[in-house]
């Protein structure tokens, strides 16, 4: 291991050390936070206690080891509980994304606060920057892997039931996610743009993050359609990230000669949650102050 690897290994010894000193009144602060947003789901009542002291200390351990595997396990073993009392997940109820993005809005705080006073050695922008630092795209990429579970079970759901498949799903308040697979034609493109707009309305949604990861090919009247879904969103107010754009794809729309100029796109799925996370919470600041 070089001395940058045992350095980076300090620093997430000691951001570890500084979130369990701080268990308690960080672990409050989360309840209070979720009982604040309305955001419990499942864990409502005296089960919010019962399962925030795990996945916190699971976090703890991602920290520690720089990656998301103790979270993970955390969550699906929240997710199996749930499920064994018949939970219906596919509809939103015990949901446990939006309390994990408020976990990361009471750490990250408490972190960089803690970089001044604590942990003199932490520097506090590679905590905010670094990848293998970052205590939020932990986080982020754990709920991505729950926005791609609820988005198949969702798929299957419909798969059974011979419709299309264009999930739209509430990721926490302001921000939706649409993971979308298959071939867009026109006539998908025109059912995604109705249930964009219908969403965004009934949402109130900020951000729309439409994934097209599992997308292998866009249909030239398609892609037009899919801009001016975008274009119809904004004019409601809401920003549109197309995320997951694959090298086919992308050049499918260059020989179209869609021009996707005024479009938000993002590398991924996770890149383009982290970006609608800071403009949700930009406009939220903005909306306060």
């Amino acid at each position: 291991m070089g001395e940058g690897s045992a350095e980076t290994s300090a620093l997430r010894a000691e951001l570890a050390a500084l979130l369990r000193h701080h268990r308690a009144p960080l672990l409050d602060e989360w309840k209070r936070e979720i009982a604040g947003a309305g955001v419990a789901g499942g864990l409502n009542g005296g089960a919010v206690a019962a399962h925030l002291a795990p996945l916190y200390d699971a976090y703890v351990e991602a920290v520690a080891s720089g990656t998301g595997e103790a979270l993970d396990a955390a969550v699906r073993r929240l997710r199996e509980a749930d499920h064994s009392r018949e939970v219906d997940h596919v509809n939103g109820h015990g949901d446990i994304v939006e309390p994990l993005l408020l976990l990361h809005h009471v750490v990250t705080p408490a972190l960089l606060a803690g970089a001044h006073r604590d942990v003199q050695a932490l520097d506090a922008r590679s905590l905010v920057e670094a990848p293998e630092l970052s205590a939020s795209r932990l986080i982020v990429a754990v709920v991505v892997n729950l926005i791609r579970e609820r988005g198949r079970a969702i798929r299957e759901e419909q798969a059974a039931m011979g419709g299309l498949s264009t999930p739209l799903l509430p990721l926490r308040e302001g921000l939706l996610v649409m993971p979308l697979v298959g071939t867009l034609d026109p006539r998908r493109a025109r059912q995604l743009t109705e249930h964009l707009l219908h969403g965004v309305r009934t949402h109130r949604a900020q951000v729309v993050v439409i994934d097209l990861t599992g997308v292998p090919r866009l249909e030239a009247m398609a892609t037009s359609q899919l801009v001016q879904a975008v274009d119809a969103a904004h004019l409601l107010g809401t920003t549109v990230i197309l995320s997951g754009i694959s090298a086919d794809v992308a050049q499918q729309i260059v020989h179209q000669r869609v021009d996707l100029g005024r479009v938000l796109t993002a590398g991924d799925l996770q890149a383009a949650v982290e970006q609608a996370q800071h403009r949700v919470g930009a406009g939220r600041v903005a909306a306060s102050s």
